[in-house]
């Protein structure tokens, strides 16, 4: 855009437009057919655009020179860009790209994707971890870490999260990068750092190395891993739904049953709901007087778990040797006249047993043994980690349930109940008086109570319970729906190991008058903090300064962190800010032309997330 001047006012400005002192230039003629000023007072100027006040002499000339603006246009363009690139870079946020796995499976280092040929459900598999030799995230790790271990010929085995499948073959599964995060640099410059927040910061013992990790204790507080809980100052710390769904890890989604035989479905429900293909329905009648009705959760495993079994057994049948304690997983207990076994009693085991003993008391033994030792407690095991039995598998009591409620006819009565170290909580939505309750079983007393939302009698409703940290907390679409009853006591007095009771875990969901259809149901467990090296706020409470920070890994059994640095705390100055997203993800794509096959790499949208 130019500005055209009127004439009486510039007649000597106009005179040196005309005769252009730049040579090899044309001429600019000025077009007298332009309108002039109306009134110079009130009006010096105005704009027009500049090919309305130009004549060309040379349209090839100016065609050339218009190709050239733009191509200098486009270069304007690409260098602000990366200039603003560089400094939002430099005084804004910064790039990282995560190699090793100690924050599986919320956030994702050098993995293969797997998918279990059983249920089909998509895991990520590890191959670099922080206190291993493959932290270098060459996937040419060592033969055991922690948690696992690959198998003969160098072949990497996998066990599914969501079935338990073993011995899935990833050694042919193209490797992915891990999660690249944007990092805000000045956050804490802003406000200060607060719990179960995802930080980057240099590590305390190699500064040149930043790492991911979240943040459990603050400033001046004392700390300590008890029974796979956070301890502050003598209590449990505790979380709040967003914070419980960061942190949340899938135990069995139901979406996803395996379809083999030998399969026991973990949802059980009595004559009165019918299955459906990601779910259940129920069509009682309204009013309907026999009772509730219920689906009832046992976690039923293929194999392996350190969890004890025991079934009455009067005497040792005399035709068989009693065998040695570590021969078999199962040994006969004659003070107490039980067989008892040790993990889920192999099927094949079973079957030689049952063949070959004529003894009808000890085969029903058997039977009951082999029946009741696949339905073990929930464990911290990892589908992300090499699997094996090196390590025990500590019991989890810290469970939650998802699952979507369409009422077909919003009366009755509709209620999830968790059970959790002997302790039975139930959540009521009663659709006839519109109100939610909660109470222990057992006791007539209300601990909660709230209206009942309009959205669970008009459409398809998202609804979580949860017993993390000791406290029940209940929330309908995303939102907290009851204020959270913390549990008193604290922390339970029961044994973290895999030993507990099954029954410990109990968990079902039942209605009673009501038409309802639940779909989409998924259980989590909560992080469960192992011991690490223990140098630190394990066997006894660490003590924070001013201005240090305690941080733990999500993938507890093997992430490196402050249980086991040699300097435990990371100070306020060593922090280089919070991640808020994950970008440019890939993954592996399969490539063939003609008898060439390979892989490159393709973004993976699925992968983009914001960083809460």
């Amino acid at each position: 855009m130019v500005w055209a001047h009127s004439e009486e006012q510039h007649p000597e400005r106009l005179a040196r437009i005309a005769r252009s002192p730049f040579p090899g230039t044309a001429p600019v003629r000025y077009n007298e057919t332009f309108p002039r000023a109306p009134n110079p007072r009130c009006c010096d100027s105005q704009p027009l655009m500049a090919f309305d006040s130009l004549e060309p002499t040379d349209p090839q000339s100016t065609t050339g020179e218009r190709r050239g603006s733009g191509l200098r246009y486009a270069m304007d363009l690409l260098v602000s860009l990366a200039i603003a690139v560089i400094m939002f870079r430099a005084f804004q946020v910064e790039g990282y790209i995560i190699s090793t796995g100690s924050m599986a499976p919320c956030l994702l280092g050098y993995h293969k994707r797997v998918r279990c040929p059983s249920c089909e459900y998509d895991f990520p598999f590890g191959v670099a971890f922080d206190d291993s030799d493959a932290a270098e995230a060459s996937g040419d790790g060592p033969v055991g870490d922690l948690h696992g271990q690959t198998s003969v010929a160098g072949e990497q085995l996998a066990m599914c999260p969501n079935c338990g499948r073993r011995g899935i073959n990833v050694s042919d599964v193209p490797q992915t990068e891990g999660d690249q995060l944007l990092v805000q640099k000045h956050t804490y410059s802003l406000r200060s750092p607060r719990r179960w927040e995802i930080v980057v910061f240099r590590s305390p013992n190699r500064p040149s190395q930043p790492y991911v990790k979240r943040i459990v204790g603050l400033p001046g507080e004392s700390i300590q891993i008890l029974r796979g809980n956070v301890v502050i100052n003598g209590r449990v710390a505790r979380k709040t739904l967003a914070q419980q769904r960061s942190l949340r890890i899938p135990v069995y989604d139901h979406s996803f049953k395996p379809l083999d035989e030998g399969w026991r479905d973990r949802w059980i429900p009595d004559g009165r709901w019918t299955r459906e293909a990601d779910g259940f329905r129920t069509e009682e009648a309204v009013g309907d007087e026999n009772g509730d009705s219920w689906v009832s959760y046992e976690h039923w495993i293929r194999s392996g778990g350190e969890h004890e079994t025991r079934v009455p057994l009067n005497r040792w049948p005399d035709e068989v040797e009693v065998p040695y304690r570590e021969s078999i997983p199962f040994f006969y207990d004659a003070q107490t006249r039980e067989l008892v076994g040790v993990g889920a009693l192999p099927k094949e085991l079973r079957d030689t047993l049952v063949a070959n003993v004529s003894d009808d008391g000890f085969r029903f033994a058997i039977e009951e043994l082999y029946r009741r030792s696949h339905i073990g407690p929930v464990a911290d095991a990892y589908g992300y980690n090499r699997y094996a039995g090196i390590v025990p598998h500590n019991h989890v009591p810290d469970l939650m349930v998802a699952l979507k409620v369409t009422a077909t006819e919003p009366t009755g009565e509709f209620a999830v109940e968790m059970t959790s170290e002997g302790r039975r909580f139930v959540c009521q939505m009663d659709f006839t008086a519109d109100v939610i309750r909660l109470q222990e079983v057992g006791s007539d007393v209300i601990l909660r109570d709230a209206p009942l939302p309009e959205s669970l009698k008009t459409a398809t409703t998202l609804v979580e319970m949860s017993l993390f940290d000791a406290q029940v907390l209940v929330a309908i679409d995303g939102k907290t729906i009851l204020e959270p009853w913390r549990i008193d006591g604290g922390l339970p007095d029961a044994p973290s190991s895999a030993e507990s009771s099954p029954a410990g875990n109990r968990i079902r969901f039942g209605v009673h008058g009501a038409n309802l259809r639940l779909s989409a149901i998924r259980l989590f467990r909560d992080v469960h903090y192992t011991r690490g090296r223990a140098l630190h706020g394990v066997e006894e409470p660490f003590q924070l300064g001013e201005d240090e920070f305690f941080m733990l890994g999500d993938n507890s059994p093997v992430s490196f962190d402050s249980r086991s640095w040699r300097e435990a705390v990371v100070r306020r100055n060593q922090l280089l800010g919070k991640p808020f997203i994950v970008h440019l993800p890939s993954r592996a794509g399969r490539i063939r032309i003609g008898g060439y096959e390979g892989h490159i790499r393709i973004p993976d949208f699925a992968r983009i997330r914001y960083i809460r």
